[in-house]
């Protein structure tokens, strides 16, 4: 059993204390990171809410506290979104833009509820990704903004060349992750264009090849390509070894097996270094592509059967954009 002494448990009480008592009434500063919806106690949209208006349902408990719009600058935007279920517009939001500063005067707020205004956000409609801010960011508090968030070109006196020092600043290294992770996804996104169409090609090829009517189908069929999908989700780091064995063929295991199954896997065709079956393209296709790009891949081809010749055109037209 563990012991706690008396010492560990007051700090803990003093410190759970501490975190229920209002700070010293101070400003406080929301700066939104993304746009924001808020109603009033009437239930009418607004642009200027009190402090009581931010998190209806009681959130944060009793709040009260009037917006200093004098100090507060806000931007407005409006959007209707498409609703699928009912194939129409919603009603249009009317929000508080992304950007906007909203200053509150002499608020007494705890730092248990500070801490969960900036982690659930503000206003209503959040799991559309609206009402992120950032509560009392360190800019707002600097006497010269501009040093800390847009640093200004240094002179270098002795070859007179203008010298951008680093940025680093809250607002800077935010923009960077967003940016790092923009390229990622449209290089993945690139990858797994270039894996479907690679694939697609090889059907055209293969019918070509081996002259296959439009009425016969010829390829790995949807269901295969189901078993490819699920080896790849089930084992993010082996996949590849449940797909081939190289080691022997015939009394191999492996899903993508061209033995036995010579308009599936087995079928073939001519490439540039020679004649090849649907295994030995799709070992070679897959070598270098990672669990994220197979999985996206797989998911858009499995919407057709791409062994029957008219659903190959549809994903040839949907997928690559080529005329039927």
């Amino acid at each position: 059993m563990v012991e706690i002494n008396e010492t560990q448990l007051s700090i803990t009480n003093e410190k759970a204390e501490a975190d229920k008592k209002p700070v010293a009434k101070q400003p406080l500063i929301l700066w939104c990171l993304s746009d924001c919806e808020i109603i009033n106690q009437q239930g009418l949209p607004t642009f200027t809410p009190q402090l009581a208006d931010l998190a209806l349902g009681g959130e944060l408990g009793e709040l009260s506290g009037r917006l200093n719009t004098e100090k507060s600058f806000i931007r407005t935007t409006s959007v209707s979104r498409f609703n699928q279920a009912r194939a129409g517009i919603d009603s249009e939001q009317v929000l508080i833009a992304k950007g906007s500063v909203l200053v509150f005067d002499d608020v007494p707020m705890t730092p248990q509820q500070l801490e969960l205004l900036e982690n659930k956000g503000i206003g209503i409609n959040r799991q559309q990704g609206l009402g992120w801010v950032k509560v009392n960011p360190a800019w707002a508090f600097e006497t010269q903004l501009s040093s800390q968030l847009f640093p200004s070109l240094m002179f270098d006196t002795q070859s007179d060349k203008k010298v951008l020092k680093p940025a680093n600043s809250p607002l800077t290294r935010w923009l960077d992750e967003k940016l790092s992770a923009e390229q990622s996804n449209q290089g993945v996104n690139k990858d797994v264009m270039c894996l479907i169409e690679a694939i697609l090609q090889a059907y055209t090829k293969l019918r070509s090849y081996n002259h296959i009517s439009i009425r016969q189908n010829a390829g790995p069929s949807h269901a295969q390509w189901g078993r490819v999908r699920e080896a790849v989700k089930s084992d993010k780091h082996n996949w590849q070894a449940k797909l081939f064995d190289k080691h022997n063929v015939k009394t191999s295991k492996a899903i993508c097996k061209s033995v036995n199954d010579e308009f599936g896997w087995g079928i073939c065709w001519y490439e540039e270094q020679g004649e090849v079956n649907f295994t030995e393209f799709s070992q070679a296709l897959f070598k270098d592509a990672t669990n994220q790009t197979m999985m996206l891949a797989i998911e858009k081809l499995s919407r057709y059967e791409l062994c029957n010749q008219r659903e190959l055109a549809r994903a040839k037209s949907e997928l690559l954009g080529e005329k039927a």
